[in-house]
Order: C-alpha cells, then structure tokens, then sequence
C-alpha cells in the first residue's frame, strides 16, 4: 500500500466531480474499499466520535454500515446509527434496520447507539400544511 492509500481524504476534497465518480465505477473492489476506508477515516479524523451514519435499512445503507462498523473495530471506536422513521417505512425495514444495526454490533464487538428519529409531522400532513 502506497503512503498516499493511507492518508485520510481531507474535507477540503469531499465532494466528487461528475467525471471523477465517472473513473471511481471502473475501478477493482479492492480499490473502492481503500477508498472508502479512507473517506471515513476521514470523518473521524474530522469529528472524532461525533459521527453519526444515517441508515435506512436499504442496500446501501447496509453496506455502508458494515464498511463504518469494520472500520470502528479496527480502531476501538464505537458507532452512533440514526435511523429516521419517516411513518412511511413497512414494517419489516424498521424492525430490520434495528435487528441488523444489533447484529452488526455483536458481530464486531462494538457499542452501536441506535437512534430512532420521528419527524414531530408525517409527510401527509407536511404536504396540506406548507
């Protein structure tokens, strides 16, 4: 691994340009996982333990949660995991998104704080009020 691989992506460069996520697709597997490693040390490095990963329960959001996860074991960190229930989810993603985030924590041996936030309106009401 070069020196550069292991140098957190700074704030400054967080946002991708069109073409360069463009170039980021064609890579290996192993390479967006270095990536990816190194954007979220980057968010430590940044906010120390005062990172929260907004989770959905969806596909993208699980796998973000386990490359997060992995990468607290690895440095004894623990993880904060904020689940918004929007009253629209199914059933089964909310029961899933809190089974899975316990899941993730045991099978890493790391604390996860799971917070479940409720908008104070759902979205129907939002939608006749503004």
């Amino acid at each position: 691994m070069k020196e550069d691989d292991k140098k957190p992506i700074s704030r400054e460069n967080w946002r991708h340009q069109p073409w360069e996520l463009k170039q980021m697709q064609a890579l290996s597997l192993d390479s967006k996982k270095r990536m990816s490693e190194r954007r979220i040390d980057g968010w430590f490095e940044e906010f120390d333990d005062d990172v929260y990963l907004s989770y959905s329960g969806g596909k993208d959001s699980t796998v973000c949660l386990e490359l997060v996860a992995r990468y607290c074991a690895s440095c004894g960190r623990n993880l904060h995991v904020a689940f918004c229930d929007t009253g629209l989810e199914y059933p089964e993603i909310r029961e899933f998104a809190e089974h899975n985030t316990n899941r993730v924590a045991e099978r890493y041996g790391i604390d996860i704080s799971f917070d479940r936030l409720r908008p104070d309106m759902n979205l129907k009401n939002a939608n006749r009020y503004f």
